[in-house]
């Protein structure tokens, strides 16, 4: 799954777009200093905006889970924007900053046109990259010590299978909204892949939180080979499944409970029509 490092690929999406525009927005100024300063600080203020925008109005759409989680707020790196809105806002913006400007409403549109550009190819070009695999057909240990394999727990379901490590932040913090899920949509089965620990080290920490997931949803895979399968490369992950076992999405960093509710209701799409999802 295409990633840098622990943050999913989108980060260098979003800032190849915004180095497209700042290099066209720089020459496209005009010959003087001031020209240039001002185009730049114009896109860098604009783009800024349109992040902004995109947050906000997710979080407004969603607001009743933020309402719960205030916190998740400020983890942007679930991924929870609307691109589009952030775009229009920006549109509008750059109309009204560069009002009696021209050239400089001109350069800005070109260069923001440009950047626009770059962030879909750069989105076609990680969807090439990601491979929708199949399920891997391992067999793990549940927390009760018993051999389990995940298609079995799936049950014909749409499948979502995270994985996590009890030393990983962001894995504990997600705990509680994964557990919440697994108890408010039966029609999806929500699996835990402890990556890398023993048995005894999972037992005992799921013994301290109080909103543990579902021990019967719970897998220990001691040789991170859930990891190695599908080529991750940092925690937490959360891949989903369709019914059939195709991977149609998945996500790098920690999930919200907004960013969570949609990826399942994504999902559900999927399993009406299957199409791959970042």
């Amino acid at each position: 799954m295409p990633s840098l490092g622990p943050l999913p690929w989108t980060v260098l999406e979003v800032g190849l777009a915004a180095a497209v525009a700042l290099v066209l927005g720089h020459c496209l100024a005009g010959p003087e200093p001031g020209d240039r300063r001002r185009a730049r600080d114009l896109i860098l203020n604009l783009a800024l905006l349109a992040v902004l925008a995109a947050r906000l109005s997710f979080v407004a759409v969603h607001a009743g889970d933020y309402l719960v989680e205030p916190t998740a707020l400020l983890r942007i790196g679930d991924g929870g924007f609307l691109p589009w809105v952030g775009i229009g806002v920006a549109l509008l913006a750059g109309i009204w900053f560069t009002r009696g400007n021209g050239r400089l409403r001109q350069a800005a549109a070109l260069a923001a046109t440009a950047g626009l550009l770059a962030w879909l190819l750069a989105g076609l070009a990680t969807a090439r990259l990601q491979v929708s695999a199949a399920l891997p057909d391992l067999l793990l240990t549940r927390v009760a010590g018993e051999p389990a394999r995940l298609a079995a727990l799936a049950d014909g379901r749409p499948l979502v299978v995270n994985l996590w490590a009890t030393w990983c932040p962001p894995c504990r913090r997600e705990l509680p909204v994964l557990a919440r899920a697994q108890g408010s949509h039966p029609d999806i089965a929500i699996v835990l892949v402890n990556q890398g620990e023993s048995e005894q080290e999972v037992r005992a920490f799921l013994a301290g939180e109080p909103s543990a997931p579902d021990n019967a949803l719970m897998l220990i895979d001691t040789g991170s080979s859930m990891m190695a399968a599908l080529g991750a490369r940092a925690l937490p992950v959360t891949l989903f499944f369709d019914a059939e076992g195709r991977q149609v999405g998945s996500h790098v960093g920690e999930l919200t409970r907004a960013t969570l509710a949609v990826r399942l209701q994504r999902l559900r799409e999927a399993a009406r029509g299957p199409r791959p999802q970042r």
